[in-house]
């Protein structure tokens, strides 16, 4: 969901604090450490605290606002998103009768094919997070399919699998773009909004939005490949 944040009040580590200064570290002795989860969901957020042996120490959820501002469209305010993400963190490290100096890392599951975009530069967002159940770009993606480029893949893939019996020909074979997919919305995006078409040009839109001051953040290869993102530049483009 983030990028280095330009505000330093929006790190999770000044709204990670509040939770859990209040349960302290007896003796000033290093407490056992533990792990946060954290589903970010299409309709709640739901974070777990667990111990070594996995355990649940503490639990929170909130429900999540969706927007509907056309008949089709659905989207999320990151920042209401935050604001809910934090709180929700922070009400499982209470429940759990922690501090946020106990926990030693976090996990998060998102949801895929949801997205928004930044000014590198500036910070500045260019509107909500555009969910994976948007269909905003329904159109261009069955112009997409049903063009002769689209016919031409899949015809070339089919005749190559034939003949080599490979199943990465076979792949292209049965390529077909769908609604939930980000890179239909980034061009419909990049079609209908004049100034995320002009910095993109100027190579300053991000799409990572808010880690904080996180030293390390991790991902594997699938959420990379459903945003269709090569994961070799991502830490230089991101």
């Amino acid at each position: 969901m983030s990028d280095e944040a330009n505000e330093p009040d929006a790190s999770p580590s000044a709204g990670l604090g509040e939770a859990g200064e209040a349960a302290g570290e007896a003796g000033g002795a290093r407490r056992e450490g533990y792990i946060l989860a954290v589903d970010v969901g299409t309709s709640t957020l739901r974070c777990h605290v667990y111990d070594k042996l996995a355990n649940v120490k503490g639990s929170s959820s909130k429900k999540v606002h969706l927007l509907h501002p056309q008949p089709g469209w659905v989207e999320m305010d990151p920042e209401v998103l935050w604001t809910d993400f934090v709180d929700v963190v922070n009400e499982a490290i209470r429940a759990a009768g922690l501090s946020a100096s106990q926990i030693d890392g976090m996990g998060i599951s998102t949801q895929r094919n949801t997205f928004t975009m930044w000014d590198r530069e500036t910070g500045e967002l260019y509107g909500n997070f555009i969910t994976w159940q948007d269909l905003r770009c329904s159109k261009l993606v069955k112009e997409w399919n049903n063009s002769l480029s689209m016919k031409a893949v899949n015809g070339g893939g089919g005749f190559l699998y034939f003949m080599s019996r490979s199943k990465r020909f076979l792949a292209a074979n049965i390529l077909k773009f769908r609604s939930q997919h980000v890179t239909m919305k980034l061009l419909w995006m990049l079609q209908n909004n004049l100034t995320v078409a002009e910095k993109a040009c100027l190579q300053r839109i991000g799409f990572i939005w808010n880690c904080g001051n996180l030293s390390v953040v991790e991902t594997d290869r699938r959420p990379g490949v459903r945003y269709g993102l090569f994961l070799r530049q991502c830490n230089r483009h991101l």
